[in-house]
């Protein structure tokens, strides 16, 4: 489509929004419901059906992303949690993130969501117990993410099985039990 054709749209209807500063908007795949929300927090599920804004979520914090599966609508903030919806009620809250949430994405197969942060880290979580189920860390802050055709699903599970076996990881955190390092042999300075 053209610049040209965009601008021969007319508006046939329009609905005012309970808020303004639209940060993130995402439509359902079944084309039913959209997800609009704001910099203040707040998200407002239209109907496409009917033309109307059904009902208001009160996220309580900055939305950054959001996107479908199924009937879950899953937000990520500029407060570093992940919120997950299922119809108009918050069933999970995670917060593995340090700094902001800045973007969501669902992989093909439905099975996994991702969210980055602006802590450059990557969490992977399984859709069904809502929970985390990997990471990574990048070599900066990220503020999208598309998992779309490009990784298979063998992409996704080599990045969590490396992440569940530790002796393997290639990007690992120190931790209170990482060994210590191995001292080095003196080196002596003859002239």
């Amino acid at each position: 489509m053209t610049a040209e054709e965009v601008a021969e749209f007319t508006t046939e209807s329009s609905t005012s929004l309970p808020f303004s500063q639209v940060s993130a908007l995402t439509i359902q795949e079944e084309g039913s419901y959209a997800a609009i929300s704001s910099a203040q927090g707040d998200t407002a599920i239209y109907s496409v059906d009917e033309g109307k804004v059904e009902r208001q979520l009160a996220v309580n914090e900055p939305v950054t992303d959001e996107i479908w599966t199924g009937t879950k609508l899953i937000v990520s903030t500029a407060k570093g949690s992940v919120k997950v919806y299922d119809s108009g009620r918050e069933v999970a809250s995670l917060t593995e993130h340090a700094g902001p949430a800045t973007g969501l994405a669902l992989h093909p197969s439905g099975e996994f969501v991702a969210s980055v942060g602006a802590d450059k880290l990557i969490v992977f979580y399984d859709v069904q117990s809502l929970t985390p189920v990997g990471r990574c860390y990048t070599d900066s802050g990220m503020y999208y993410l598309n998992l779309g055709e490009a990784p298979p699903p063998s992409l996704v599970m080599t990045i969590l099985l490396t992440q569940r076996q530790p002796s393997r990881r290639v990007h690992s955190t120190p931790t209170a039990t990482s060994s210590p390092p191995v001292p080095r042999p003196a080196t002596s300075n003859s002239s």
